[in-house]
């Protein structure tokens, strides 16, 4: 899903704790603030005038069709536990980088070549994140 002006202008105002007309979404701009050295997965800041408050989380594993194996889920979870603590949060966007793709479930190749007691351990943490991703939605919206 692109994220469009549309689409984060109607976020804002939806979330704008002033009650105003929202004026100051009209100058959102983008920060470069992006997890460094993390290929698989990309955090993008949008600010405006105001409090601004909206994260854009990207899935960008092509080679696997965003699947979740090991690596992607531990930092998607340890993103996760950030954006929950940030009080000036108050959108996450869950979108991929992969055109034509959102997210492939969990990476069962990765999965095959797994041990029973790592398949034991990995299962329970892919539920652990989608439940966190809901437990997120409570405090903050999630698209």
């Amino acid at each position: 899903m692109l994220l469009n002006w549309r689409m984060v202008s109607h976020l804002l105002r939806a979330s704008c704790r002033r009650g105003c007309a929202c004026a100051h979404v009209r100058s959102v701009t983008t920060a470069s603030a992006r997890i460094v050295d993390e290929a698989e997965i990309q955090l993008e800041r949008l600010k405006s005038d105001g409090d601004g408050g909206i994260a854009v989380v990207g899935l960008n594993r092509p080679q696997r069709k965003n699947a979740f194996g090991r690596n992607l889920l531990a930092r998607f979870n340890q993103l996760m536990d950030d954006l929950q603590s940030d009080a000036s949060l108050r959108v996450v966007v869950v979108r991929s980088l992969v055109p034509g793709i959102f997210c492939a479930g969990a990476d069962l190749k990765e999965r095959r070549e797994m041990s029973e007691e790592e398949l034991s351990r990995f299962s329970p943490y892919i539920r652990k994140t989608i439940n966190g991703l809901a437990t997120l939605g409570d405090r903050k919206s999630v698209v």
